[in-house]
């Protein structure tokens, strides 16, 4: 597997791959203006695609949008590497803190976020839409060690 940045050619696959992968998943045009308005890292192994990390950065705090992969792919240690290559590019970029929210129900991902260092620090009340109406966000952040240049 290699992680490499975004291009315009992923799109299709990244589109595919939030169809399979979450229960609301964001649209091709809001995928379209992540890849021309955020930053974008690709997670591909022989067969194509297989994940995508998005994030954002202002002055030294970033926060990530979206981390996803395939269903098929998952508990493979492709998440892990993703974020692993998002830190190691927040470090180039001087980032020092990194946020992010997470489906209160999704413990599988806030597992994965404490092992890597985020501690949860709030909660987004009815943030993220579901079947059955809304669903609570838990917010975490994580300080970066930053390497002077």
């Amino acid at each position: 597997m290699k992680i490499r940045s975004v291009n315009l050619n992923d799109l299709d696959s990244m589109v595919a791959i939030e169809a399979l992968g979450i229960e609301d998943p964001w649209t091709r045009k809001q995928l379209a203006e992540s890849i021309q308005n955020h930053r974008i890292r690709i997670a591909e192994n022989e067969t194509g695609i297989v994940g995508f990390l998005i994030y954002s950065t202002v002055l030294d705090e970033s926060e990530l949008l979206q981390v996803i992969v395939l269903p098929q792919y998952r508990r493979q240690g492709i998440g892990k590497s993703l974020m692993l290559d998002f830190f190691q590019e927040l470090q180039t970029q001087q980032v020092e803190i990194c946020f992010l929210e997470v489906r209160k129900s999704n413990e599988k991902a806030q597992s994965l976020y404490l092992k890597l260092g985020f501690k949860s620090i709030g909660v987004r009340r009815n943030y993220y839409k579901t079947p059955t109406g809304k669903e609570d966000a838990i917010i975490m952040r994580k300080e970066l060690s930053v390497s002077p240049q």
